[in-house]
């Protein structure tokens, strides 16, 4: 699952900057969490009373301290507001695993900062938060609605929907590499079952080793609106207009109305113009374009907001939203993936490729050999040329059908890299095979109505024929499904 944004990583010459300046501290510190101990660094303000502080939450995937979380910091720090970033499980000298932790686990961890901050003499206890990006953004409101000690939350780039982000996200990808909605569709329908998978191993429903169980924690079917609505604290929204990792409008319209519905009123939506999924400057917001700096007001408006939270003195301007909520522009709906699911779901998709992968590969293999045998198409009986065309067709019909799953797979497993997903040109022509293998299927069907009667083999015989011509007729939906009909994939 890639719900991520890396920060912008700081220049040398900007460190070496920040190193000068004598407005805030750094120490190294262990945070405990559990059985894990979380690596971190704590910036603290030189002066005045016990701080407010926020803790950094991280976006999916490994992430440390040095991927632009201390320029965060040490902006904080500098406006008298105390900053902790840390190693995410797993990474640099954390210790734990991300790969196998749930937004509940790291949830735990965020809670775990908070309570180490609290404890701290130099730090105002009832002032601590929580600020995260992207997935961070979806870990936040978990941990501040299972724990009263998070005083407020700052969600950047959140989202309400993993399924719905992802869609959106991969069709921003896919339009920068100039791949077709078609080729995306596929990429969409495959993440299906993986999520679908997912769910199923995680909650029990499909058994599984306790390795896959495991690696299964994500909960991909996570109501946010319900765990949002849980959420009592302060709550700062931050979105860039040019986001193309998350849709804006869906996003910060669910969460409003979730926030509503609870009657938490303390919430503020900042839209930022010309700012990317992270906050950055941006030209047209394109996945992987390089940014130079945050949007100028965007760290000023965070501290500030912090500062009133912690002194109840109202900023005097207010806060405007600078930018417009975006209108979706996605191919296709998300309730046309809604309605697939009684198909396009693992048990259904799974049973559907093992039983085709099987009768193919044994229809390959037996014409295969009777070719080797040398039995040939010879002038006789018209009953025999029926039955010698009927396995004539019968094998292609095998051979295509296994070409189309093969090809499948690949052209999956190539679409699923989430940064640079790769098609293969060879693989354009799949629905040429796909259409040319309807038409060998209506032929077979014809040749065994027309001359069923006739046929002179054995009941075991007949039965092997209308079960392959069966499961010829089903591998049709299946490749509709899966856009394998017509020409090409452009």
């Amino acid at each position: 699952m890639l719900a991520c944004c890396p920060g912008s990583r700081l220049e040398a010459g900007q460190q070496a900057g920040d190193a000068k300046s004598d407005t805030f501290r750094s120490e190294e510190l262990t945070v405990p969490a559990g059985d894990l101990r979380l690596a971190g660094t704590l910036y603290l303000p030189l002066s005045g009373p016990p701080a407010p502080a926020v803790v950094f939450v991280h976006g999916a995937g490994p992430a440390v301290r040095g991927d632009g979380y201390h320029e965060l910091a040490r902006h904080f720090a500098r406006k008298g507001v105390a900053a902790l970033i840390y190693d995410k499980r797993g990474c640099g000298a954390s210790t734990g695993d991300w790969m196998r932790a749930s937004l509940h686990d790291l949830a735990e961890d965020a809670v775990a900062c908070v309570q180490l901050l609290r404890g701290r003499p130099d730090i105002n206890p009832d002032q601590v938060g929580l600020w995260g990006l992207s997935q961070g953004a979806s870990v936040i409101p978990v941990a501040a609605s299972r724990s009263r000690e998070v005083a407020f939350i700052i969600a950047v780039g959140g989202c309400l929907d993993f399924e719905k982000q992802m869609r959106h996200f991969r069709a921003n990808l896919f339009r920068k590499h100039g791949l077709s909605p078609n080729v995306l569709d596929i990429a969409n329908k495959a993440f299906l079952i993986q999520v679908d998978l997912s769910n199923r191993i995680r909650s029990g429903r499909l058994p599984a080793p306790v390795a896959w169980q495991d690696s299964n924690r994500f909960e991909f079917d996570l109501d946010h609106a319900a765990v949002w609505r849980q959420v009592r604290q302060p709550v700062l929204a931050i979105y860039g207009e040019r986001d193309r990792q998350v849709p804006v409008a869906e996003s910060s319209a669910a969460l409003a109305a979730a926030l509503a519905h609870s009657g938490n009123g303390d919430f503020t939506l900042i839209i930022y113009p010309s700012a990317s999924h992270a906050i950055g400057e941006t030209r047209t917001g394109e996945l992987g374009e390089e940014w130079t700096g945050y949007v100028r007001e965007y760290l000023e408006d965070m501290t500030d907001w912090v500062l009133q939270k912690a002194s109840a003195v109202r900023r005097p301007q207010g806060w405007p939203q600078r930018g417009q909520v975006p209108e979706s522009d996605q191919p296709f709906s998300a309730e046309q993936y809604d309605r697939l699911r009684f198909y396009g779901n693992a048990p259904v998709q799974a049973i559907q490729f093992i039983v085709f992968a099987a009768v193919f590969l044994a229809g390959a293999l037996a014409g295969t050999i009777r070719l080797i045998r040398g039995r040939r198409l010879e002038r006789g009986p018209t009953d025999t040329r029926v039955k010698e065309w009927l396995a004539l067709v019968t094998t292609t019909v095998s051979v295509l059908d296994l070409s189309l799953l093969i090809g499948l797979v690949v052209l999956t497993l190539g679409l699923a890299n989430q940064r640079e997903p790769r098609y293969p040109a060879e693989l354009d022509w799949l629905p040429l095979l796909g259409s040319l293998s309807v038409c060998l299927t209506v032929t077979l069907l014809a040749l065994l109505i027309a001359r069923w009667r006739r046929l002179a083999d054995s009941r075991r015989k007949k039965i092997g024929w209308v079960l392959f011509a069966a499961c010829a007729i089903a591998f049709v939906p299946f490749l509709y499904y899966w856009n394998l009909l017509g020409f090409d994939l452009r």
